[in-house]
């Protein structure tokens, strides 16, 4: 059990790191095209006779014709690649400079870029390989099939070239960007989040009841001798943690474990990471229960929707900036974390803590709705000072979020509005004031 509950979160890792990466698909086609030009060129027989067959003129091609067509197709293509890298880098450079770094794993991410370059890789090899083949004297059928194929294949790749070119002035709108970042944050809202708020009761002093401190044991039985920390291994963000696989552990122990980094943030090595309580932990157990972190140089969104808030926040931060001055770009950002925000306040946040027959056995680090409004409006509220648009526009998004919100969690919305009147208050006149009615 606890090997399947490591390779799960490893998979979950190298996952993650394979479906941002740009090398991948292109690496795969590169390898199934030159398998295809060996085996259709390996066909043997004759090419029909065209006059016989009226198929066979799709096939009818002589060696000088084969060798032509292949070499301007292979030309081409590799011309194509060059143009779609230089294009990517551009972008990749323009969504870093005029948006925000943290976007560039999206980019990188995007299905159409990779498919794109792979195609084009792929036919070259593909061409390249078919007219190592070629015979000096009469082309067989498998020849004759593999110049039909390259042409296919050259077809599609300037077809794909088009829509990349379409895709790629499409996704560096802002409307579109930003559209994206707020759908795959809701998308990992959705899948960490999956219960509808007030389907399970909240209260809280039902959740906390067992939570045991570092040197307690959580039961009635009094202290127990003092548990020891777990350092974390490497520098980085914590990107998953496989919270099933840390229960397991725990109560195969039959302790308590209690988290001190939730996913999202930084640590340094040699950092605490996790509180074992309870004596009798060995050196297996720990290290199967640091197995279940995954940590890494950057943050990713599966199991962290705060990075797409941050992502959006970083948008808003930069557009008010002096340097590009775009209130509108930061009012488009403000609108859409309101939109996370509604998301989230109609779901059930799970409790802190996980048990195991009743017996606690791991207490979590994680935010609450009230960490995640704080993330979303407040450096913006800060940074917006001065700026009436914008300030107005984030106004009507809280306004709108406290007629949305259910009463229980009104308070930390309620307290975004007092910071943001304060915030009016201090840098607007009175006839500014009056206009967005403080």
């Amino acid at each position: 059990m606890r090997g399947r509950a490591m390779v799960l979160a490893r998979f979950q890792q190298w996952y993650t790191q394979l479906r941002s990466s740009m090398w991948l698909l292109p690496a795969c086609f590169l390898v199934g095209a030159s398998l295809l030009a060996f085996i259709i060129t390996a066909i043997p027989g004759e090419l029909p006779d065209a006059e016989q067959h009226w198929w066979a003129y799709l096939l009818a091609v002589n060696p000088e014709g084969a060798s032509a067509v292949l070499t301007t197709i292979a030309g081409s293509m590799i011309t194509v690649a060059g143009v779609t890298f230089s294009i990517t880098m551009l972008v990749l450079a323009q969504a870093a400079s005029q948006y925000s770094p943290r976007l560039l794993r999206d980019y990188m991410a995007d299905r159409i870029n990779q498919l794109t370059l792979a195609v084009i890789v792929g036919v070259f090899a593909y061409c390249l390989l078919v007219l190592r083949s070629l015979p000096a004297g009469s082309l067989l059928l498998g020849h004759g099939i593999a110049v039909m194929v390259a042409l296919l294949g050259a077809f599609v790749g300037l077809a794909l070239l088009i829509y990349f070119i379409h895709h790629i002035a499409s996704s560096i709108q802002v409307s579109q960007v930003v559209a994206k970042i707020t759908e795959d944050t809701q998308a990992a809202i959705a899948q960490r989040y999956d219960q509808a708020f007030g389907r399970v009761a909240e209260n809280p002093a039902a959740l906390r009841a067992g939570a045991v401190t570092p040197g307690e044991d959580g039961g009635s039985s009094g202290r127990q001798p003092a548990g020891h920390t777990l350092a974390a291994p490497l520098t980085g963000f914590v990107q998953q943690v496989y919270l099933n696989g840390l229960v397991k552990e725990a109560d195969a122990q039959g302790q308590v474990v209690t988290m001190r980094v939730a996913v999202g943030e930084f640590v340094v090595q040699g950092q605490p990471l996790l509180y074992l309580h309870g004596p009798g932990w060995d050196e297996e157990r720990c290290a199967a229960l640091l197995r279940c972190y995954v940590i890494n140089r950057h943050r990713t969104i599966e199991q962290d929707p705060a990075f797409g808030i941050r992502q959006l926040v970083d948008i808003a931060i930069k557009a008010l900036s002096p340097g590009i001055n775009d209130s509108t770009t930061a009012e488009q950002c403000v609108l859409y974390l309101g939109a996370v925000i509604a998301d989230l306040s109609g779901r059930h946040m799970p409790e802190p803590f996980r048990r195991v027959n009743g017996q606690l056995r791991l207490q979590c680090q994680q935010r609450d709705f009230a960490d995640y409004v704080e993330a979303a409006f407040a450096q913006i509220a800060r940074d917006a000072r001065g700026n009436l648009a914008v300030l107005a526009t984030l106004g009507s998004s809280l306004a709108m979020l406290e007629r949305t919100v259910p009463a229980e969690r009104l308070g930390p919305i309620q307290q975004q509005r007092r910071h943001w009147a304060m915030q009016v208050r201090d840098s607007l006149s009175r006839e500014d004031q009056l206009t967005l009615k403080i």
